[in-house]
């Protein structure tokens, strides 16, 4: 195996060690063409609904009302029906996007995936006074041979159907493995899988199939013996005992085997005693071991808590990998000055000074003030300038250290924001650094900064302080009172990520009553005027109907995933002013989303995605 797709195998397998929620999570669809991962908050059978439509009245019996948008997207896809055999299930391969252009409309659709042949794009112009003509980027290229199937390097239709077809045929087989039960598979179940699954891979996802569960054979380590080596290695890697490696639970065992040059490896995780997989909060360590040789590939520490992160005493030559991976963390940070000091001493007579970044860090004497005493004065400095109360000091870490600058010893007090915010504000709030320092005896303050001091120096109230581009102290408390009481909401959701109608409303709703932005935070609750959540999911259903052609078979059914019901929508690939429902299903074939205001009922929007097919 090469050392670069070595490499790409091991990013993959520790993709997950550290899990930064995204803020692409946030409840509903405010972002339409973005795949959701499926969350079923309740079932809605096909049966239950169609009743629900025949005793919905007049509303449904006049017909569906289609935005001049949709009305343009339908004119679309029959002049690219006409023009190029395109239909409903193939245009779901590709994003579309309607734009406006006077009185006119163009509609593009352009490639949703990566294909392993070119696609190109199609555009189709909707114009008033003349007949809707639709172009193909590719439909003059020599290379397009249809006779040949998949095999030629452009696709159109033809491929496009054949194409689809075997990636829904792959993620049906998927469907029919109960993956709920992953973690608890034998070597063999999981060779058995794969042998099930990867013979439907489709043409040009080889990428899955490069490597594959198999059985370890006579030649190989066995598992019991790579249990006993995986933590015979972590221990001599992060010095620790062996019992306390092999006291924890054993997890997910793997053995692969590369296709391309048979290569083989042990995949395996131990995790804390009595917690879960699923738990991605719990101490865990993860490592792949070549076989039959034993080699370790690749370790690592997944420690949620950096405070608890530790290395061996002692001499630190041999654990050149752990106090890189240490360092990487904030697991320094959280070191009283002493040991700091210590540590920092350890790493530079180990060879590992570098990783320091040239800071020098002395152990406190005589000559010093008492480290608790300097602590003190460093953060009343801190807070005496930049108005920082005790309970918003829990929202940094703070790191002090003694350490000698231009030749000299002065105390250096650092406040780091924590990484975990209520990342609905972003990826990070806007906390900023904080640093002071003092000479050596602690009775001068020789300098106190904020790293966004002058970013923004507007002042803002409890009902505004969302606008600020800096958090300054004195918005901080307010902050912590906006995550207790979103944070409340969550926890008490069947889904803290995926919430209820009601609850999206109070989720945002506080958000707005702190001054962000309507545009993002703009989950609300239906007006006396607006359909309920019944009568929209009906609606949503009848168009998927009629859009796509699915038969009304009382046998069906879909998954409801969750409604939205959102005050406006700014943003492709629908626009509306005025209260929108965006309602989202799973069924075997992918997921199926609808946007449709609130009061009339008129359809904006319609997606298909059948990348999200399988069993959900």
């Amino acid at each position: 195996m090469k050392k670069t797709e070595m490499k790409d195998l091991i990013d993959r397998r520790l993709s997950g060690i550290r899990f930064e929620r995204a803020e692409a999570v946030v409840q509903g669809l405010r972002q339409p063409r973005a795949v959701r991962p499926v969350r079923h908050m309740r079932l809605v059978p096909a049966a239950a609904l169609i009743l629900a439509l025949l005793l919905a009245g007049a509303a449904l019996a006049l017909g569906l009302d289609l935005s001049a948008r949709m009305d343009a997207r339908q004119r679309a896809v029959d002049a690219l029906e006409k023009a190029f055999g395109l239909n409903e299930e193939t245009i779901s391969l590709f994003d579309v996007q309607v734009e406006k252009e006077g009185a006119d409309w163009l509609v593009r659709l352009v490639p949703k995936n990566v294909y392993p042949a070119q696609v190109g794009e199609y555009q189709v112009d909707i114009r008033p006074d003349r007949a809707d003509t639709a172009r193909w980027s590719l439909q003059d290229s020599p290379a397009y041979a249809p006779d040949k199937g998949l095999l030629s390097p452009v696709w159109g239709q033809q491929q496009l159907l054949e194409y689809k077809r075997a990636v829904q045929n792959y993620h049906d087989r998927l469907s029919l493995v109960d993956w709920s039960q992953a973690g608890k598979w034998s070597l063999e179940e999981r060779a058995r899988i794969d042998r099930f699954t990867q013979p439907a891979i489709p043409f040009g996802l080889e990428v899955y199939a490069q490597e594959t569960h198999v059985v370890p054979g006579r030649d190989d380590l066995q598992p019991e013996e790579a249990w006993a080596r995986a933590a015979q290695a972590l221990a001599d890697r992060y010095g620790l005992e062996p019992s306390a490696v092999n006291g924890m639970d054993r997890s997910c065992q793997s053995f692969m085997e590369s296709r391309e040059d048979k290569s083989r490896w042990y995949a395996m995780t131990f995790r804390a005693p009595g917690t879960s997989a699923e738990e991605t909060d719990q101490e865990s360590f993860y490592i792949l071991l070549s076989s039959p040789s034993g080699e370790v590939l690749q370790a690592a520490w997944h420690q949620p808590d950096d405070s608890r992160r530790s290395l061996p005493k002692g001499d630190l030559s041999a654990y050149g990998e752990a106090v890189a991976e240490y360092m990487d963390t904030d697991a320094f940070l959280y070191l009283s000055a002493s040991d700091k000091a210590d540590l920092a001493g350890r790493m530079t007579a180990a060879g590992f000074g570098g990783l320091l970044q040239g800071a020098q860090y002395l152990t406190p004497g005589a000559d010093h003030a008492p480290e608790a005493d300097a602590f003190n004065r460093a953060i009343s400095a801190l807070q005496a300038g930049f108005g920082l109360g005790d309970d918003s000091l829990a929202l940094f870490i703070q790191s002090f250290s003694l350490q000698a600058v231009d030749g000299t010893p002065q105390w250096v007090l650092r406040l780091t924001p924590r990484r975990q915010y209520d990342w609905t504000i972003g990826p990070e709030a806007p906390l900023g650094k904080y640093t002071a320092t003092l000479n050596a005896r602690a009775d001068r303050v020789l300098d106190a900064r904020w790293s966004l001091e002058g970013v923004d120096d507007k002042v803002y109230t409890k009902s505004t302080w969302g606008q600020a581009k800096a958090y300054a102290g004195y918005i901080l408390p307010w902050l912590e009172e906006l995550m207790k009481k979103t944070g409340a909401i969550r926890a008490a959701a069947q889904d803290p990520y995926f919430l209820s109608v009601e609850d999206a409303a109070r989720f945002d709703g506080l958000y707005r009553a702190a001054g962000f932005p309507q545009e993002r935070y703009n989950a609300g609750l239906p007006r006396a005027q607006d359909l309920n959540e019944q009568a929209a999911v009906n609606l949503a259903l009848e168009a998927l109907r009629t859009i796509y052609g699915l038969p009304a078979d009382l046998k069906a059914h879909f998954d409801l995933i969750w409604p939205s019901y959102i005050l406006r929508s700014g943003d492709r690939p629908f626009q509306s002013e005025e209260p929108v429902w965006i309602i989202s299903f799973h069924r075997g074939d992918g997921i199926y989303v609808v946007a449709l205001d609130a009061q009339t009922g008129q359809i904006l929007h319609v997606n298909y995605d059948p990348a999200a097919s399988g069993n959900g």
